[in-house]
């Protein structure tokens, strides 16, 4: 047993998060990657990719309560969620998302939410600033091995006061299980947020990212069309449109330099025809006025040689009939390079 737990301790070693030489992997400070979230530098570049201000910041403007950044197994940034009010207003509660589109949605907390930040907030603040060690195993020979460990970082503001406090999923700590409902608490308060099957993300975390791509008065129908899409070979782009189930009878396509084509069979197989190597379709927002009728913005990506990309703009316009949603219009903008 302990010659083989040496063998596997030396595979994650040799396979693990790229360290620095001099400063060895530290689980209470680093995420999976090893990226030192204990540094102020390293949360700054954080924040700066949602376009943030930091905590100290909102606690000099007179805020007080909770915000959390969430890191998934594999480093990557999940949506921060914050629940924040200022003197005598009301809580907001706030969720943000990165990358090439930003976005911030905003509404308001229930007294309930609230009611959650002040107990996260006193848990925090009685606890180390170390997420405590587990006590050692009783079996001899027994290792305990944590893989691709989700990271959390609360921070509380507090009669002006900043506490910060790192934790990770590893050995259940309750800061950690605190701040990862901070995502469920958020689900509930957008409109249609909580109507995302949550099939399709793997936790409730994954699940704001879709959330905030809903627009408009009825987030339960740009909910409803989020489903549907996640469901469809529309985003699963590797597969051929199916042309009875996901287009409607009257479909067409306007793709750059051509001629508008129309028809299910025909609006299929263009889209077979210039999707390119490995399509990729990434949705930017989703928006659906009622439960009849639907706008998905985004970009596609298509692969045209050995690390060549392209991206163009796009359109769909969609149609609920008899339950099932189904792709009336597509109007695919002009296309350009992209970085792989």
């Amino acid at each position: 047993m302990r010659a083989l737990a040496a063998i596997l301790v030396a595979t994650l070693f040799l396979a693990g998060p790229a360290v620095a030489a001099e400063r060895p992997f530290d689980r209470a400070c680093m995420d999976d990657y090893g990226r030192d979230l204990c540094d102020s530098a390293m949360r700054a570049k954080i924040r700066a990719s949602f376009g943030l201000p930091s905590v100290e910041e909102l606690a000099a403007e007179g805020f007080e309560g909770v915000r959390v950044f969430t890191i998934n197994g594999y480093s990557h940034d999940m949506p921060p969620v914050s629940i924040l009010r200022r003197g005598a207003g009301p809580p907001k509660v706030e969720v943000s998302t990165g990358g090439v589109v930003r976005r911030t949605i905003s509404t308001d907390a229930s007294p309930w939410d609230w009611l959650l930040v002040e107990t996260l907030s006193r848990l925090v603040t009685a606890s180390p600033e170390r997420q405590p060690k587990p006590a050692p195993s009783t079996n001899p020979g027994e290792i305990s091995i944590c893989l691709h460990a989700w990271v959390t970082i609360t921070e509380v503001i507090s009669n002006g006061r900043v506490v910060r406090r790192i934790r990770n999923a590893c050995d259940g700590d309750p800061i950690f299980d605190g701040a990862f409902q901070l995502s469920t608490v958020a689900l509930g308060a957008f409109q249609g947020c909580w109507k995302l099957d949550p099939a399709h993300y793997r936790n409730d975390s994954e699940r704001l990212i879709g959330c905030a791509k809903l627009k408009g008065d009825n987030g339960y129908g740009a909910a409803s069309l989020l489903n549907a899409l996640e469901d469809s070979p529309v985003l699963q782009t590797r597969n051929a449109i199916s042309p009875d189930r996901w287009l409607d009878a009257d479909a067409t396509v306007v793709w750059p330099g051509e001629a508008l084509v129309s028809g299910r069979t025909p609006v299929a197989a263009a889209w077979t025809t210039h999707g390119g190597a490995d399509p990729n379709v990434r949705i930017e927002s989703v928006e659906a006025a009622t439960f009849k009728t639907g706008t998905v913005v985004g970009v596609l990506y298509r692969e045209m040689g050995r690390d060549q990309y392209e991206q163009a703009s796009f359109r769909q316009d969609w149609v609920r009939e008899e339950g099932v949603w189904r792709l009336t219009r597509w109007t695919v903008e002009s296309f350009r390079p992209a970085s792989p």
